[in-house]
């Protein structure tokens, strides 16, 4: 399982990869799941993919005005008809047409495009990954598209990051973008995170972060922190392990030490791949953050996979 997506009108969770079971139920690379009730982890008969995406889906994003998906990722086809890297399903699993991409993301050079991250704001969708082409307009990792499916040329990345994006994350009119990269826009100072703005992609330069690492997941919380969490030691030079919080001054919270005695054991093959948010009902309420990823040590407690822990 790659990616995953809850909607909370139907109570199911939508999860993406490179499989093509689940259990003993055929499921091409995307499943809806029940979340409760007595069918809770089986998949919903009202959500049929026929023969489903012939390559793997690395991205879900639900659209929440309505009761569908994104779905992104290195696939040509869904249900045997041409769907190159983005398409949008219904809650019945049928393509939403009026969100029309044509032929998709397109990679100009060796190697295959792939959609690898999805955020919806709005009426808009972001979209990052490993592509330099949309509808035979060239565009540059990462792009902002309008419900009909349609480029917002408002937003314009120039050459854009210089390698692949695998994470994007929203923040008031904050756009932070996380990947391989090593340059954005040419700007050699923005590596691996950069941000940028939601309106028009203008790299943000009074601040840049250099990351030693890939940056494979970003969150937000409630009081405007950002988290990086990615195969990484160091964010400009400080040690971090591969969990790093940024302010929301945009500086690094250097109170929060992810390595060493920290959350993390501070190496880069531990690496972090999944950052998801979220408030309890305490009083007064505290941030919590659910991480997922290639680790061993942890500060509150020990996984070799996913834990749980109360930020700043």
């Amino acid at each position: 399982v790659e990616s995953f997506a809850y909607d909370p009108d139907s109570n199911s969770l939508y999860a993406g990869g490179s499989f093509t079971k689940v259990g003993a139920t055929d499921a091409s690379r995307i499943v809806k799941l029940h979340t409760n009730g007595p069918s809770v982890g089986t998949p919903f008969a009202g959500f049929p993919t026929g023969s489903g995406f012939n390559s793997t889906v690395r991205a879900i994003a639900k659209d929440p005005a309505g009761n569908s998906v994104y779905v992104g990722g290195e696939f040509s086809m869904y249900d045997g008809n041409p769907h190159a890297r983005l398409v949008k399903l219904n809650s019945n699993g049928l393509v939403d047409s009026l969100f029309a991409t044509g032929n998709g993301f397109t990679l100009s050079s060796l190697g295959s495009a792939s959609v690898n991250a999805l955020l919806v704001n709005g009426s808009s969708l972001f979209v990052g990954g490993e592509f330099d082409g949309f509808k035979d307009e060239p565009v540059g990792r990462v792009v902002k598209l309008d419900s009909a499916g349609e480029l917002d040329t408002a937003f314009d990345v120039g050459n854009g990051p210089n390698q692949p994006v695998l994470a994007l994350a929203l923040r008031g009119s904050d756009l932070f973008v996380g990947g391989h990269f090593t340059s954005y826009a040419g700007n050699s100072g923005a590596q691996r995170l950069a941000r940028v703005s939601a309106l028009n992609g203008e790299l943000a330069t009074d601040i840049l972060y250099n990351i030693n690492g890939t940056v494979r997941a970003l969150a937000v919380d409630a009081i405007g922190g950002v988290y990086a969490g990615g195969s990484f030691t160091t964010v400009n030079g400080a040690i971090t392990g591969p969990l790093a919080r940024i302010l929301s001054t945009n500086s690094l919270d250097s109170s929060f030490v992810a390595a060493g005695t920290g959350h993390l054991n501070a190496n880069q093959a531990a690496g972090v791949y999944t950052l998801q948010p979220f408030a309890t009902a305490d009083t007064p309420p505290f941030n919590m953050l659910f991480t997922c990823g290639l680790f061993s040590a942890f500060k509150y407690l020990s996984s070799p996979s996913a834990n749980l822990w109360q930020s700043p």
